[in-house]
């Protein structure tokens, strides 16, 4: 029998798919020359309240795929599936900026020649660079293709973890790992590099390891613990919300201090204010710490507004339809940002990076759901939006486990 839908799944990829569009925007206008110390303060203090975001998004994969197959799977049919949901719209959102840097941004890095851009489509879908967000697509897909892994290495360990005192270290342990892991990837690993660059199977891993479903694999885990225990989880993370909003706002201090003290002048133009957003990167163990915090209070909260039928419902519809607005959201920031700053003048930069923010969510969202009521629609976004909008716990459809993410 096919389980309930989970329905705060929507509302929190939503969430993510917010965070990521709002951390694109500031990019873009954290560069701007009319910025000021201010502005550029606020920015960063942004920048880093959505950090949660692309953890969100493995998490999310991970609640739904031990929710839905931990017990059974048929790896052929699940991995088919996923690859047409998934990496078909990949592949043409990744044509479709390819063929926007060659055309229309005339890159000259990629080359006239026709080898040459077929050689640079090969690698842009083979890595993720087509645009600089569909490097997330290629590390999400890692986790449907390994999957079967993370589920035999569950049904080894699970059934010996007979008291939660023995879950709990088991858990725990496993985060030591990650932040271990964390602070190889921060402090360690560009050190490496340097020593070893000529070798050219590291300088890929390296380079790559954003990518690497190694270094997300404590978000999955975790979303696959709740998965399995679902209910356990609602009543431990809405019993401790207020606890953990204290921890958060501690976490969120700590990584938010570095970023802010990055401030320099000079790095957009002389004079100019900025701040290195390299610092929150989220392979950190800080910013480990710090997402794990969101991810437990954002599930809190968004337990709590599952009543609030306005806020809650358009959560779900903008998560119904995440995959294909993360898709074209760049495309659709690109232009709305020209746009903004050109009609826009008179807004300081932080207004005008909210205005942008709002518009790009809208067309994104609204181009997704265009597409989606399309014939062959779903080859572009997925068939997320196929969901329905207020799934039963109890009864229904098993939660889709496509999460764009992101």
């Amino acid at each position: 029998m096919a389980k309930g839908a989970i329905p705060e799944i929507d509302d929190l990829r939503g969430l993510a798919f917010l965070g990521v569009v709002l951390q694109h925007t500031l990019g873009i206008f954290l560069r701007r020359p009319d910025v000021h110390i201010g502005d550029v303060i606020t920015l960063a203090i942004v920048f880093n309240l959505v950090k949660f975001a692309v953890p969100m998004f493995v998490f999310i994969t991970g609640i739904v795929l031990f929710y839905n197959y931990g017990e059974r799977l048929k790896y052929g049919q699940f991995l088919g599936k996923r690859f047409r949901e998934i990496m078909v719209p990949y592949f043409f959102w990744t044509l479709i900026y390819v063929a926007d840097a060659i055309w229309i941004s005339g890159d000259p890095a990629i080359g006239a020649g026709a080898v040459e851009r077929l050689r640079y489509f090969l690698k842009a879908l083979l890595t993720g660079t087509g645009c600089y967000h569909l490097w997330f697509v290629v590390m999400i897909f890692q986790f449907y293709l390994f999957f079967p892994l993370f589920r035999q290495g569950w049904l080894a360990i699970g059934p010996r973890l007979t008291t939660s005192r023995q879950g709990l270290a088991w858990i725990l342990g496993l985060a030591v790992g990650y932040l271990l892991l964390m602070w190889l990837s921060v402090d360690m690993i560009p050190l490496w590099s340097e020593r070893w660059a000529g070798w050219r199977a590291w300088q890929l891993f390296a380079d790559y390891r954003d990518r690497n479903l190694l270094f997300w694999f404590f978000y999955f885990i975790l979303g696959g613990i709740v998965g399995m225990y679902i209910d356990q989880w609602r009543a431990w993370a809405e019993r401790y919300a207020f606890g953990n909003l204290g921890i958060g706002l501690v976490l969120f201090l700590i990584v938010t201090y570095p970023l802010v003290g990055s401030l320099s002048f000079g790095a957009n133009g002389p004079g100019v204010p900025a701040v290195d957003i390299n610092v929150s990167t989220t392979l950190k163990p800080t910013m480990a710490l710090y997402s794990v915090s969101m991810l437990i209070l954002l599930y809190a909260a968004s337990r709590a507004w599952q009543t609030q039928v306005r806020w809650s419902g358009a959560l779900k519809a903008l998560g119904r339809h995440s995959y294909g607005a993360y898709l074209m959201h760049a495309l659709a920031l690109d232009y709305v940002a020209r746009v903004v700053i050109r009609f826009l003048p008179v807004l300081n930069p932080v207004l005008k990076m909210f205005v942008a923010f709002g518009f790009c969510t809208a067309v994104a969202y609204g181009g997704s759901l265009l597409l989606s009521r399309l014939p062959g629609g779903h080859w572009l976004v997925g068939t997320g939006g196929r969901r329905r909008m207020m799934p039963p716990v109890a009864v229904g459809e098993p939660v889709d486990s496509l999460s764009i993410k992101s």
